[in-house]
């Protein structure tokens, strides 16, 4: 499985963009250069990218360039074109077909937003993901309540879930002796604005549930309304949410080492929950520089398990920042979208039903940690690694002159 993540500030630099641009396949590099906008434009560049090199890092595959990533009719998710994976293998090694074969439900979603590009990928169940930025910032003069901004959307969520939202508004925080200043490690926002922080965050990790699980399945705008699925997290009872998702350094922690805050599973149509068929993780992601008085550490690059583990960072200040949070779904194959809306995605699955102790191990197993990447990571070869490298030394040596 993947789980990878990458901040738009890799690229800011723009004769680095434009030397990566120039690495991707044409129909890619174009997608690219319609975003007028230069944030999005980095954010669409990293995750064309990163999913051109999670066959590789996934399957063993050297020749990426060759797996195609598709969008059935030129929407929907993006998928693994297995017929043109196998023909790429015809030369391979033994390790790459059995790493192929190993994986023969091999699926992955990829989201952008917020200064943020993640990418996620399972190799037996359904995978989505998706990253929800905060949707409303401090401004001068700016005094709409969050709930007043987001009110459109209501028809969206779930009772319970609306009200664990608007509870979140009037939650106090740990150590907090309601003297209406920063509170324990505050920057001095006052408690109404470290409420609007605890709304908007609980409100953000539904949301990004419920992206992603759409995007697990293939239906997008087809599964209507949202308020259809519903999320069931582990530790919390009815409309409770979990008791991390209010602990400051609990979720400062989450966000620097990758881990998830929390796990659930999901309600659908207003059945009961459905554990050991869909389940679900968040992720918070660290706050960015512009965003906060002073940004949190990157999310560590180290592999689990390899070499020994860096010394821990001094612990955070205990404070709530905005931030980026990511919602990873898996669930059975068998479950996607109907085949009549994306063919090409349902045909790619190789073994869409799994007996119900296979399906129960794979979506109930252990969830990885978020890996940090940089550009570097996502290079194919030394060549790409030397273009980049002639183009961020000429982006100096022009800063220095």
């Amino acid at each position: 499985m993947l789980r990878w993540a990458i901040a738009a500030s890799e690229v800011a630099d723009a004769a680095v963009a434009d030397a990566l641009v120039r690495l991707l396949e044409p129909d890619d590099a174009e997608h690219v250069q319609r975003y007028r906008n230069a944030e999005d434009r980095r954010l669409a560049l990293l995750s064309r990218l990163m999913q051109r090199a999670a066959g590789g890092a996934a399957l063993g595959l050297g020749a990426t360039r060759n797996l195609r990533r598709r969008a059935a009719a030129g929407r929907g998710r993006p998928f693994l074109c297995r017929a043109t994976a196998s023909r790429s293998l015809a030369s391979a090694d033994d390790a790459a077909k059995e790493a192929l074969d190993a994986a023969p439900n091999w699926n992955y979603s990829a989201s952008h937003e917020g200064g943020w590009v993640a990418l996620c990928a399972e190799p037996l169940t359904l995978c989505g993901c998706d990253v929800a930025s905060p949707r409303q910032r401090r401004r001068p003069g700016r005094r709409q309540g969050f709930l007043a901004s987001v009110a459109l959307l209501r028809d969206c969520f779930a009772d319970a879930e609306w009200a664990a939202v608007e509870r979140s508004l009037k939650q106090r925080r740990p150590n907090d002796d309601g003297d209406g200043g920063g509170g324990d490690g505050g920057d001095g926002d006052g408690d109404d604005d470290q409420a609007e922080v605890l709304a908007e965050a609980a409100f953000s990790r539904l949301w990004a549930v419920k992206e992603a699980f759409v995007k697990a399945r293939g239906d997008g705008l087809a599964f209507a309304p949202l308020s259809r699925v519903e999320a069931v997290w582990e530790g919390g009872e009815g409309d409770q949410q979990p008791p991390a998702f209010a602990d400051a350094a609990a979720i400062a922690g989450a966000a620097r080492r990758g881990s998830c805050l929390a796990v659930g599973t999901l309600s659908i149509d207003g059945g009961p929950p459905q554990w050991g068929r869909w389940a679900v993780a968040v992720h918070p992601l660290p706050a960015a520089e512009g965003d906060e008085k002073d940004a949190e550490p990157s999310l560590s690059p180290r592999t689990p398990g390899v070499g020994p583990a860096p010394p821990p960072p001094p612990p955070p200040p205990a404070r709530y920042r905005r931030r980026c949070w990511l919602a990873v779904v898996r669930g059975p194959p068998s479950e996607t979208a109907p085949r009549e809306l994306h063919p090409e995605f349902v045909d790619s699955l190789a073994r869409r039903f799994l007996d119900g102790e296979e399906l129960r191990r794979a979506v109930g197993g252990p969830w990885a940690p978020v890996r940090g990447l940089k550009v570097e990571d996502l290079l194919m070869d030394d060549d790409e690694r030397a273009a980049v490298a002639a183009a961020r030394a000429g982006a100096g040596a022009s800063a220095s002159g």
